[in-house]
């Protein structure tokens, strides 16, 4: 958890800003603290556009506006440019799988190169980098001309076992419907949300192979 004046140390406003606060670096959470709270008071740090968690809606950087309150939602936001990368749920570290991610993408044009990791290990190993046991997943986008370039490369350690992915890349605040989706060069099937402008991409992300994913916006 970091206080919002580690992200504007020369801001004096949010010196004393304790109901808001980060959750590493690319998360934005604003907690619901009073019974029956309809809306929430919510400043936007001015190092970068933010992106609603649930469903893409931009916020200017440098603002403050009250947000509706859902009874199911703690307001959350995504910093512009940022990767997230989700697994399924589970009860325990022993069912902890990588296998099958969800890799969130928050595009935003003012945003034109931006990169993401996701650390993972055998998870019984102490010291697991140091002996090899790991494995670094490496996420990295490009815009420019209206084009998005996702890469997407895997660094692993000599003694970790090697592991085919399913992918489900979601890619937000994609207003209007691509003019295509490339893998690899090759045009691959893709579902747009007009309702929460994202686009979807799944595929398989072979071990020892990267992937590079171009999607070309509309005009």
């Amino acid at each position: 958890m970091r206080p919002l004046l580690f992200e504007e140390p020369l801001n004096t406003n949010v010196f004393g800003r304790s109901d808001e606060y980060f959750w590493g670096d690319a998360i934005l959470v604003a907690p619901i603290t009073e019974a029956g709270q309809k809306e929430k008071e919510v400043y936007f740090p001015d190092t970068a556009n933010w992106y609603d968690f649930y469903c893409s809606k931009k916020y200017k950087h440098g603002t403050t506006e009250k947000i509706n309150v859902l009874e199911d939602q703690i307001p959350v936001f995504m910093r512009a440019g940022s990767f997230l990368p989700i697994v399924n749920l589970v009860q325990n570290t022993h069912d902890y799988s990588t296998q099958n991610i969800e890799l969130h993408y928050y595009f935003d044009e003012e945003t034109p190169k931006s990169e993401g990791h996701l650390y993972n290990d055998d998870g019984e190993t102490p010291e697991a980098y140091e002996k090899g046991r790991y494995e670094l997943m490496h996420f990295s986008s490009a815009v420019a001309d209206r084009k998005i370039t996702i890469d997407i490369s895997n660094e692993k350690g000599e003694k970790m076992m090697e592991l085919d992915r399913n992918f489900a890349l979601i890619i937000h605040n994609i207003t209007d419907k691509p003019e295509q989706v490339l893998i690899g060069g090759k045009k691959t099937k893709s579902k747009w949300d007009k309702k929460c402008n994202s686009l979807t991409i799944f595929f398989k992300f072979e071990r020892k192979n990267s992937k590079t994913i171009t999607v070309q916006l509309t005009k």
